[in-house]
């Protein structure tokens, strides 16, 4: 999960780059863009995780769960928020619209989102219900989880979604 996580962030900050020097010829504003939104969208989708499982954390974690980046539990909300807000102080540092930011922003941050989602078939978080029908069972319409029973990859289909509103 690790490898395909670190492998759609390589992917998003490429196409940043690619992005900002095809439509401002600037491809080292996307790398820079690119170090604004890795650092906070990982620190507040973090945050936001434990904003709103404090109960749960609270309960089944150790104390220094809510500083230590590196103990899992993230948030897409919580990463979204650290893009617009990266989105924002690039803009302000480099003088880029936010519009602008934004239409170059997105499009590397759903190919990240597409390749985060399909590396959960790794994890099995991404799933929904058990398919019983064992004309369905099969991939993409389902797969097997850890007890060998087959269910939706939900993942596949968010992944699939993410690519086609980048492409779109």
């Amino acid at each position: 999960y690790g490898l395909c996580v670190a492998a759609a962030v390589l992917l998003g900050c490429l196409l940043s780059v690619l992005l900002w020097k095809k439509y401002e010829n600037k491809p080292l504003n996307g790398l820079r863009f690119a170090l604004y939104a890795l650092p906070l969208a990982w620190l507040f989708s973090h945050a936001v995780y434990c904003a709103v499982r404090a109960g749960f954390v609270a309960v089944d974690f150790t104390k220094d769960f809510w500083y230590r980046l590196d103990l899992g539990g993230y948030s897409l909300a919580g990463a979204s928020i650290g893009v617009l807000l990266a989105v924002w102080l690039f803009g302000h540092v480099s003088k880029t619209p936010f519009a602008t930011g934004m239409d170059l922003a997105v499009p590397a941050a759903l190919v990240t989102l597409a390749g985060v989602r399909l590396g959960e078939r790794f994890t099995l978080d991404g799933v929904g219900k058990y398919v019983d029908n064992e004309a369905l069972q099969w991939f993409p319409l389902a797969v097997k989880d850890t007890y060998g029973d087959f269910v939706m990859p939900v993942f596949v289909w968010e992944a699939l979604a993410a690519l086609a509103l980048c492409a779109g």
